[in-house]
């Protein structure tokens, strides 16, 4: 038994999602959860469409956008909107994440694969920016064990996290790695969405609880954690991402049923699920929108109004836009004025990336 990999891609919405999330509860109220998060979690496709739409890329774009959709890593040039795929998925599995390097010379990026059909694990490959050198710099020596998320630090080091289950051991920290020597070392005992600040100096981490979730910032220079944004403001926190400068955190969030229109505490079944911390049992309720915070703390502001599915972000490298992918559509936001330019429809669920 283990836990799967933190974000993988969630079972499909409406009924049916709502039937597969309390299918979930029965099944844990007769100590039967982990079995069903397995069963649920090594599909290739679910949730998913087919990235069969062809990107129509706003014009006066610069950079490049790497970014995951169809299980599948791409890259799109915004100068001449010619969409690539870098990366194909395993047999069973999918790319789950990918990062520019600081130079936008690498690129880094985290496979989930059910290896042999039986051995579930996520490991951490660098390649180039066509996806070719391929270095696998993670490997997943057992059943279990999952590296994902891996973001860069500005000393071409990498920030991952770490959960693994072997017999009695149970890992789940967020760990660090000298890609020129291979060295590792943990730098925080728990889990969450993460991201690292441009200039190395601080790290942004969800928490969630039973029925809330809460944004702290981690000095990595003294370890100290501060809670920028406190518990049950918002019942959902993911996908933190710094903007260039490292002076704004950016990330999207549902907000909580007390600030809500209609009110009222959540659901029996969310608060059973937040209790037993079956985190995807979230991702398909309640609709997310973009918030910002500096890190110097105070009250969060809404910067985009989406109602989107698992929405996450990419500052462009100006700072003045965003691209934000959901399973609705991968859009371009200009943060003056709020203008939203569709890039994709359908979007995909992963992360996506903005290099010069």
């Amino acid at each position: 038994m283990y836990a799967p990999p933190l974000n993988l891609r969630p079972a499909p919405r409406g009924r049916r999602a709502l039937f597969h999330v309390r299918s979930i509860v029965s099944l844990l109220m007769v100590s039967a959860l982990l079995a069903t998060v397995v069963s649920c979690s090594t599909g290739t496709s679910a949730g998913s469409a087919p990235a069969t739409s062809a990107p129509t890329v706003p014009s006066g774009g610069a950079g490049q956008l790497l970014y995951t959709r169809d299980t599948s890593l791409w890259t799109l040039d915004l100068a001449s909107g010619q969409a690539s795929e870098i990366v194909k998925p395993p047999e069973l599995g999918q790319i789950l994440s990918g990062r520019w390097s600081p130079d936008g010379s690498k690129i880094i990026y985290s496979i989930y694969e059910v290896r042999d059909r039986r051995t579930p694990v996520a490991e951490i490959y660098v390649a180039t920016p066509t996806g070719t050198g391929t270095s696998k710099v993670l490997k997943a020596d057992q059943a279990a064990t999952f590296f994902q998320s891996p973001v860069w630090g500005p000393d071409g080091s990498i920030y991952y996290l770490h959960v693994a289950t072997s017999g009695t051991q149970r890992v789940r920290q967020i760990e660090k790695m000298d890609l020129a020597t291979g060295s590792t070392s943990m730098v925080l005992d728990e889990v969450g969405a993460f991201d690292v600040s441009p200039d190395g100096k601080w790290l942004a981490l969800v928490r969630t609880q039973a029925t809330a979730a809460s944004l702290a910032l981690v000095d990595l220079t003294t370890n100290q954690v501060t809670e920028i944004v406190p518990g049950r403001e918002f019942e959902v926190i993911t996908a933190p991402r710094f903007d260039p400068t490292s002076k704004t955190i950016a990330f999207s969030a549902t907000r909580a049923a007390r600030f809500s229109d209609a009110g009222g505490a959540p659901p029996l079944v969310d608060r059973l699920l937040g209790l037993l911390g079956v985190g995807t049992a979230q991702a398909h309720g309640a609709p997310q929108d973009v918030w910002s915070i500096p890190t110097t703390g105070g009250t969060p502001s809404q910067m985009a109004k989406l109602d989107a599915d698992e929405p996450v972000v990419a500052w462009s490298p100006d700072g003045s836009q965003l691209a934000i992918l959901s399973s609705e559509a991968l859009v371009n936001y200009q943060l003056a004025g709020g203008a939203r330019k569709p890039i994709l429809s359908p979007g995909g669920y992963g992360t996506v990336d903005w290099k010069r």
